[in-house]
């Protein structure tokens, strides 16, 4: 049994005790890192983690999975036979369990330990994200595509999948009449990647974001899901049209053109941005299954977007309007656009690209931003661009990767 096998079984809470033995050893092999950041960050960004850990440090992000899970003993250290044994809110406990793994210690020694001290971070130490994802198989395992060389990285059920200057591609070689086979591409937090699907369409994956797609388009469509944000030049098939599941807030009907789709959970949207050709959104979930109306979707012409609510109340709300193109592809384009934009809109861009967490003192109000900045520059230098526009907020780095945003 592969980690990533042990990793999923632990996640869900299926590990028998040897299988939890072996786990333990592994998760200190720090080869293993990416696959359980990559696990955390999928368990901490879900709905119910959102209002929870947004803005905290590791540390306190355990703290408060735990205090959500009603551990009132979480200053003390959690063996995890103990979690095992207990069977409330596993799947809280076991997001944080990771997350104490991937502090790196076998034990963690809160209040009553030593602490370990690392070296001192600043603001200029934080670089840019760079291109990287992990490629999750058919059969469950895991590639980290930042440590591949160019060439082939695997072969599933007669398609090629290769890696060329930074772009992974799928090439049919032989027919293939089994049961669909599925990828995942995943980026974590300051990463992003380019993706050439079997049918030719191109891909391009912001950060904290992920496609689940099949290794051959066999059946009468051409359906992905996406998370987070996409970019995509969809090759043309009249008889075949590229469907697009966001989140199950949205659908959105391709027979060939470029559009953006926007729908990281946190932002409480989903957002599809027509570039060219046509589209068709429509809402899906349960408000969506109200009306009629909103069953038929609504087609997109270029230059509109189609947001769709993605709060429990009101999902299934579709509004279209005219969109600002240049702001919606600046991430493609390695540009910041911050343009209108507002505080909270800013920090949630820095904290997927720089991999840091943002935390707000009393008294912050929420300001608007303006201007444009390079995606490829330290934090250091856009945290001084920000400060020179003196919009009345302060921003700090303080224990590692946590920004401070004061009044």
């Amino acid at each position: 049994m592969t980690f990533n096998d042990l990793l999923q079984k632990f996640i869900r809470d299926e590990l028998s005790g040897d299988e939890l033995e072996v786990f333990l050893q592994l998760v200190r092999d720090p080869a293993n890192g990416i696959l359980l950041d990559a696990a955390v960050r999928e368990q901490l960004e879900a709905p119910v983690f959102t209002d929870l850990t947004a803005g905290l440090d590791i540390e306190e992000q355990f703290r408060a999975v735990l205090k959500k899970a009603n551990a009132d003993n979480a200053a003390d250290f959690i063996d995890p036979a103990e979690i095992k044994r207990t069977g409330f809110l596993y799947r809280w406990i076991a997001a944080a369990a990771v997350l104490l793994v991937l502090a790196g210690a076998a034990t963690w020694w809160w209040q009553t330990g030593p602490q370990q001290q690392t070296a001192a971070v600043t603001p200029s130490d934080i670089t840019p994200g760079t291109s990287g994802a992990i490629l999750t198989l058919a059969d469950g395992t895991k590639l980290v595509l930042d440590s591949l060389g160019n060439g082939l990285v695997a072969t599933q059920s007669g398609t090629r999948v290769e890696l060329v200057d930074g772009r992974l591609s799928y090439l049919a070689t032989a027919a293939d009449d089994g049961a669909p086979a599925y990828n995942t591409m995943s980026t974590p937090k300051g990463r992003q990647f380019q993706l050439k699907l079997p049918d030719g369409t191109a891909v391009w994956l912001n950060a904290a974001s992920s496609i689940q797609f099949p290794i051959a388009f066999t059946g009468d469509e051409r359906r992905v899901i996406v998370t987070g944000e996409a970019y995509f030049e969809v090759a043309q098939n009249a008889k075949k049209p590229f469907i697009v599941e966001l989140n199950n807030i949205e659908e959105v009907q391709v027979l060939g053109t470029s559009f953006n789709i926007n729908g990281y959970m946190d932002e409480g949207l989903a957002i599809t941005t027509l570039l060219q050709g046509a589209v068709k959104v429509t809402p899906m979930g349960i408000a969506a299954a109200l009306s009629e109306e909103k069953r038929q979707g609504q087609v997109l012409k270029p230059g509109q977007q189609g947001l769709v609510k993605s709060s429990v109340y009101d999902r299934g709300q579709l509004l279209v309007q005219d969109a600002d193109i240049d702001k919606v592809m600046a991430w493609k384009n390695g540009i910041f656009n911050f343009e209108g934009a507002s505080l909270r809109q800013v920090m949630k861009q820095l904290e997927r690209w720089y991999d840091i967490s943002v935390v707000y003192e009393n008294g912050v109000t929420d300001v608007s931003f303006i201007g444009e900045m390079s995606r490829n520059v330290n934090l250091g230098e856009l945290i001084q661009a920000l400060q020179a526009m003196k919009l009345g907020v302060n921003l700090r780095l303080e224990n590692g990767r946590k920004l401070i945003i004061s009044p």
